[in-house]
């Protein structure tokens, strides 16, 4: 089964010596994982940087990556969240609720 996801990312980048002071970076990514098991999945990536080093430098790497993602420690025992079925009852109990007035009980008699 196919997943697609697009996300946005953002930080501080430290470049080399050469540059004076950590650079804004900010960018945008899109891609797929495939489910190839029960807690692991292939994923295929895109991602488009820009890094602003400083006035008159801009930094643009565009990236594609794939990989294998692999869950640790999830799905092995039960949740203690999980709810049981409810049973399905199609037909009331004898008696039934009892017929009360509607409205307010008035102590006062008005």
């Amino acid at each position: 089964f196919l997943q697609p996801y697009i996300g946005i990312r953002g930080g501080l980048t430290v470049l080399s010596s050469v540059y004076d002071t950590p650079a804004l970076t900010y960018g945008a990514k899109a891609g797929t994982f495939i489910q190839l098991g029960k807690e692991t999945r292939l994923f295929f990536e895109a991602s488009q940087l820009f890094i602003d080093a400083s006035d008159d430098i801009n930094i643009e790497p565009l990236e594609f990556s794939m990989g294998i993602a692999v869950a640790i420690g999830g799905g092995k025992g039960k949740s203690k969240y999980k709810q049981e079925p409810l049973e399905f009852k199609p037909v009331r109990k004898p008696g039934g609720r009892k017929q009360r007035p509607r409205g307010p009980k008035n102590p006062r008699g008005y």
